[in-house]
């Protein structure tokens, strides 16, 4: 007879202990942290954080943490050429887990709608090699009548995610297809298309007029999600260069960012989070899959041309096919600034 009863009373013991409750969301930024392609690891890292316990239970006056937890990708390689051999490859996985701790932020108070805290891990970053990685915040401190309460939320949240932005203004984009300046001077039939009418010189043969669609230096204004506050900043990047950066999304979700400047086109990504995890059912290491672009690795390429036939942004063309390699060879990416 008393079984029963002792079984429930462990229960409500289990449930009152962890009754405490925390949402880890998004914040206003749209990503998790953004670093430059030429960083070694993320050392800031911003959280939207909600109260999510049952009414009653507030927090006020603890202290917050914020803990990565990964492994490492030992065959990681700066230019990102090591990708191509990674699917499925569970030795370039180390198999110790690795735990790195922001600094405290204390006298913190959390209600039922987000908040956003930035969370400094400037003595131990999160490496841009990190695979399995998730982010747990550890809240310690009042809940509800309980002065010394734990609270702990987990998320599985998205590997480092490289998005790279090229200089590719020496193409135009013409009827779904890319040319060159040449191309199209050496071909009426293109001319004709050009829009505006007035970049075509009406001479014998017509070519494009000397001010429209010259290869340009690129300066852009990166913002994400509803923020107006740029991620980053690029200035002067040259034609047949590119820049990279690396970010920390949501699982799943593509991340919207837009240039604000919008000089050439396209000037928005969504970009699709790199998943780097082992599967635990089938033994093997999963990676998202790497492609190649005028000289560089990556993930997210994206490439801006003219517009020359005034046809819509983001109209499919065949870029990917016909936007040749550097002469130069492969080269790093231009260094951006940095606001996040």
């Amino acid at each position: 007879m008393l079984i029963p009863r002792a079984v429930g009373y462990s229960a409500g013991l289990i449930n009152y202990f962890f009754r405490g409750k925390m949402q880890i969301s998004l914040p206003p930024d749209g990503v998790y942290s953004l670093i430059d392609g030429t960083a070694t690891g993320f050392s800031k890292v911003k959280l939207g954080l909600t109260n999510a316990s049952p009414p009653g239970e507030n927090m006020a006056g603890g202290t917050l943490v914020a803990v990565a937890k990964f492994h490492r990708n030992t065959c990681y390689l700066n230019d990102l050429s090591d990708a191509l051999n990674l699917n499925g490859d569970l030795n370039c996985r180390n198999k110790d887990e690795e735990i790195v701790v922001s600094e405290p932020i204390a006298d913190v108070t959390l209600g039922n709608s987000p908040t956003q805290f930035t969370f400094n891990f400037s003595a131990n970053s999160i490496p841009k090699n990190a695979t399995d990685l998730y982010i747990q915040v550890v809240y310690r401190g009042k809940l509800g009548s309980e002065v010394d309460a734990v609270v702990v939320a987990t998320k599985d949240i998205s590997e480092p995610t490289y998005f790279s932005y090229h200089n590719d203004s020496d193409y135009i984009q013409i009827a779904g297809h890319v040319y060159t300046r040449p191309q199209v001077n050496a071909n009426p039939s293109l001319l004709a298309l050009v829009k505006p009418t007035d970049c075509v010189i009406a001479s014998s043969p017509p070519t494009l007029a000397p001010d429209c669609f010259q290869p340009i230096t690129l300066n852009q204004e990166w913002i994400a999600g509803g923020s107006a506050i740029p991620l980053y900043t690029v200035s002067a990047l040259p034609v047949r260069s590119y820049t990279r950066v690396v970010l920390l999304t949501d699982v799943g979700t593509a991340a919207s960012i837009a240039d604000k400047i919008q000089i050439c086109q396209p000037a928005s990504a969504a970009i699709k989070p790199v998943k780097t995890q082992r599967d635990l059912t089938a033994s093997t290491f999963n990676h998202s899959t790497i492609t190649f672009w005028r000289g560089s690795y990556g993930w997210e390429h994206y490439s801006c041309v003219f517009i020359g036939d005034d046809s819509a942004p983001g109209a499919p063309d065949d870029r990917a096919n016909v936007v040749a390699p550097r002469t130069d060879g492969a080269a790093p990416p231009t260094a951006v600034q940095v606001l996040f």
